[in-house]
């Protein structure tokens, strides 16, 4: 029999519903795991534990008096550092927030609590949410369970790194420009962004919240997509008692989709920035998985992405990093926030001109990136949520056009970063921010590992950037690659019919990447 932490969500509940294990045992084997691997991985950096053995003796009460309890009563869980919880500090990567003490649970964590889940901590970011590795000057770098020198991406990292360790079945983050589904894809485990207007984030912190065009969801990872379908119900508010009014809509049964009946859009790069071979490979065995079951796969050419990634940076930087600066105030600060800051804070011309000069000297990728910031007016962010606008009009009347329900795609640009390269290599395109840009949902699907002859590099240029995800791809057999799954708005359901699916065929595959896992202890 498995020990519990290597159980998956769904499995766990089953076994305390049977009143095989109760709810202390859980939180006390959860702690016992988290004990043993965090030393290695950093992923946990607020821990609760005295308190969650209370919240576990009080629900076995409750279920001992057969109380009516909810969907995860007595489950572990865990949160991503940046969101409240009553009694802990959500610093953000932010030093002079470790004193200010949240008196009450953001808005996915109470329903998380209320449907009787029991946190047990909380895991690491980056500084501000702001970059896709896990690092930030309040606690330090977490590491990739898989390998101790690799990215366990962001702003998710900890929660992505944890879950595959098997220090916690299910946990809660947000998702603006990739931040679920990269720490998904880089520690080969599930997870699901929401459309816009599912699961706003309330978290606060980071990027502007005034800026709307493109909103933050919150959403969660597991191990498995039935406990993604299973904590998006509760993070929607299906469970939510004390919800004032109805979900906005429904989340619908992923398993009364007829398969059968849905066209899926393949494509394999972005067009913006080449996909790892691995990461290609994994789609087209992906299609073939899915064929296997009735679905139509057929390759699809998207309307041109750089435009996406265009207005991902016009957006977020539309303040010309105001408020970026009002909340470093008084900390330490990351470099790659500090060059984040440094150009976003600088007008139009200066931008322009730096992103010619590094055009000269062949660095194509920081260029086309430098030239999207440097906007501040209110006329300009209008004119570019109009064009984001149009862009998903666009886009989805494209892919309508070509009857297709779905589209299939890698989740990222390159395996696994090494520590440090997100200076260089920044989103590596637009295979995570594309989603947030159009607003649609997005689910993460681990599919296979690297293989030896995929782990020599693509060829290299000038461009940093290429020559960063040359060494990234260098020595990275074994790591796992992951496939993403989108679909048009309100359409999770759909999203999470095609995930169930391909793991139906893809977790008895040799290849496929199995967690939780003993973590990779760096090298000396």
């Amino acid at each position: 029999m498995s020990a519990l932490w290597q159980l998956t969500a769904t499995q766990w509940l089953q076994r305390l519903l049977r009143g095989e294990v109760s709810a202390r045992e859980s939180v006390d084997a959860q702690i016992a795991r988290i004990e043993a691997v965090n030393p290695v991985i950093n992923a946990l950096v607020v821990e609760r534990f005295a308190a969650a053995r209370a919240e576990a003796d009080a629900a076995d009460a409750r279920r001992g008096r057969a109380a009516v309890c909810g969907p995860l009563h007595g489950l572990p869980v865990s949160i991503k550092e940046c969101l409240a919880v009553a009694g802990t500090a959500a610093t953000g990567g932010l030093l002079p927030r470790k004193s200010v003490i949240d008196t009450s649970d953001d808005p996915h964590v109470a329903r998380l609590r209320a449907a009787g889940a029991i946190v047990l901590g909380k895991t690491n970011v980056p500084q501000l949410m702001a970059f896709v590795e896990t690092e930030n000057p309040v606690y330090g770098l977490t590491r990739n369970p898989w390998h101790g020198e690799r990215a366990c991406g962001g702003s998710t990292g900890g929660e992505g790194a944890l879950i595959a360790a098997g220090g916690s079945p299910l946990g809660l983050g947000t998702d603006i420009g990739g931040s679920i589904r990269v720490p998904a894809a880089f520690c080969g485990i599930f997870g699901l962004k929401p459309g816009n207007g599912r699961s706003n984030d309330a978290c606060g912190l980071g990027f502007s919240a005034g800026q709307r065009a493109i909103v933050s969801q919150a959403g969660v990872l597991a191990r498995c997509s039935a406990d993604i379908e299973l904590g998006t119900r509760v993070v929607f508010g299906e469970f939510d008692a004390n919800r004032s009014s109805a979900p906005l809509a429904a989340l619908a049964d992923p398993r009364q989709i007829d398969l059968a009946t849905l066209r899926v859009a393949l494509f394999e790069t972005d067009g913006v920035f080449p996909a790892h071979a691995a990461g290609r490979r994994a789609v087209r065995e992906a299609a073939d998985h899915l064929r296997t079951q009735g679905v139509f796969v057929e390759a699809w050419t998207p309307p041109p992405l750089i435009e996406a990634q265009e207005l991902f940076y016009h957006l977020l930087s539309s303040d010309r990093g105001a408020e970026i600066r009002r909340q470093l105030e008084g900390s330490p600060v990351d470099p790659r926030i500090a060059r984040l800051k440094f150009f976003a804070s600088r007008g139009r011309l200066f931008n322009h001109a730096v992103a010619a000069l590094l055009r000269a000297f062949g660095q194509i990728s920081a260029a086309e990136m430098l030239s999207c910031f440097g906007h501040g007016d209110t006329d300009h962010y209008w004119r570019s949520v109009i064009r984001r606008q149009q862009f998903e009009q666009r886009f989805h009347a494209q892919l309508q056009a070509a009857g297709f329900d779905a589209v299939l795609m890698p989740a990222f640009g390159t395996p696994p970063y090494r520590h440090g390269q997100a200076a260089d290599l920044g989103l590596a395109g637009t295979y995570s921010s594309l989603w947030n840009v159009l607003g649609w949902p997005a689910g993460i699907v681990p599919v296979t590992r690297i293989r030896a002859d995929e782990a020599v590099g693509r060829a290299t240029t000038r461009d940093r950037a290429t020559h960063a995800a040359h060494h990234c791809e260098r020595d990275a057999t074994g790591l796992p690659v992951a496939v993403q799954l989108a679909a048009p708005p309100w359409q999770e359901a759909r999203v999470l019919a095609l995930m169930q699916a391909l793991e139906t065929h893809v977790r008895p595959t040799p290849d496929f990447p199995l967690t939780p896992i003993d973590p990779a202890r760096p090298e000396s």
